[in-house]
């Protein structure tokens, strides 16, 4: 490591996880896991729960990675089509639509959090 200091090499940070999908339910895991499928194609990291957490324990998952935003899928939301996507660092909440819409919306999130003097 210090060799490759010395020769001005950067060791590429890992990514951080930029939404975590947190589920309640059968229909919203299974809206969760195609959201992070959505996420995912764009090259974007995205993870959802897969091993029957409940929905503190996802949280704190969520926070444990890094995650910048999360979202909570429920029956209310997967019934309204529509979920507030949190960021993590600031607890903003913006209302979103689970639909075809979702990436782009999510797009606009992640640019407002990344230039917030654009705002």
């Amino acid at each position: 490591l210090m060799l490759m200091d010395a020769q001005g090499i950067e060791i590429e940070k890992p990514s951080t996880c930029d939404i975590y999908f947190a589920s309640m339910g059968d229909d919203a895991q299974a809206k969760a896991f195609e959201l992070t499928q959505i996420v995912r194609s764009a090259s974007l990291y995205a993870e959802c729960d897969v091993v029957g957490r409940g929905l503190r324990a996802q949280m704190k998952y969520a926070d444990k990675i890094g995650a910048k935003f999360s979202l909570v899928i429920g029956d209310n939301e997967i019934a309204e089509n529509k979920a507030n996507l949190k960021n993590m660092q600031t607890g903003e909440q913006k209302e979103v639509s689970l639909d075809e819409n979702f990436l782009s919306q999510f797009y606009d999130a992640l640019f407002d959090a990344q230039n917030p003097a654009m705002i």
